[in-house]
């Protein structure tokens, strides 16, 4: 994927070879490790916070329902992604609609996301966690984080993932998905989800200083904005057929074909999105 391509090849040698250039520099271990030591209490206190936001939606009794409904996961295990069965030995099933969340392995349950275009799993809690460090500290604790941000790559790398994932999310197209969900247990867990996005958002261009996702990284911006119309196409299609398939009063008969327009649905979303478990 890297050296098919000439000048992609080239640019991919020089990071590489920079970054470890960089990595072996006196200099530069003993600026992380300043860095590191001045952000760390931070760092945990931001992890406390934003693990409680997580567990707080994904343990909501309704939750497992939610994401069964939300999401192609009952499609995903077939599929063979990975080299593990999606569902740990042991695992079960509360019904059709309700995975044994506990019981999923990883890349079923972010890659399950990622096709519900939410990305939830990369960045859910950062926004809380972010919000409730500034605002107890004000703009002294905004520097503070900035500072971190600049100096400390560990945290750089942390925030940099989580913006990838909330700019590759499209919370519009997320809202057909959560559709699929009935109830208003599902519609408080939605608005959850979208506040805490919103949330995100705001607090990590407060941090990093910029004024939209991706400013600093515009050949990767470019490059999700020229792959996304096909792949909204295949949401647009996958979510359909997916209410089809749930559908109690569809006509039965018709489900291989359903099935098969999903699984190429999915296979089509996770070459486009790329970074997708």
């Amino acid at each position: 994927a890297h050296y098919a391509d000439v000048t992609i090849a080239q640019r991919h040698l020089e990071q590489v070879t920079a970054a470890a250039l960089l990595a072996v520099a006196p200099e530069h271990a003993r600026e992380v490790n300043e860095a590191a030591a001045l952000g760390s209490a931070t760092m945990t206190e931001l992890t406390a916070i934003s693990r409680t936001a997580y567990r707080s939606l994904i343990e909501r009794p309704s939750f497992p329902a939610f994401f069964g409904a939300a999401t192609p996961i009952e499609m995903i295990g077939g599929l063979g992604f990975g080299s593990r069965p999606s569902s740990r030995p042991g695992g079960g099933r509360s019904g059709p609609a309700a995975p044994d969340i506990a019981s999923l392995r990883a890349i079923p349950w972010v890659f399950a996301w990622s096709q519900a275009r939410a990305n939830l799993p990369g960045w859910y809690g950062l926004g809380t966690a972010l919000e409730a460090v500034t605002s107890r500290g004000g703009r002294e604790a905004v520097e503070h984080l900035a500072d971190m941000y600049r100096r400390w790559p560990f945290f750089a790398s942390v925030l940099d993932n989580a913006e990838l994932s909330l700019a590759k999310a499209d919370l519009g197209t997320f809202h057909r998905y959560a559709d699929l969900a009935p109830g208003a247990e599902s519609v408080a867990i939605r608005g959850m989800i979208e506040a805490e996005f919103a949330r995100s958002v705001r607090m990590l261009l407060l941090v990093t200083g910029r004024d939209h996702l991706l400013a600093g990284h515009p050949v990767l911006a470019r490059a999700i904005d020229l792959r996304n119309p096909y792949i909204d196409a295949l949401s647009a299609i996958q979510v359909e057929v997916l209410g089809r398939l749930r559908n109690p009063e569809r006509a039965d008969g018709d489900d291989a074909a359903m099935r098969a327009v999903v699984g190429a649905t999915i296979q089509g979303m996770a070459a486009g999105l790329q970074n997708t478990g």
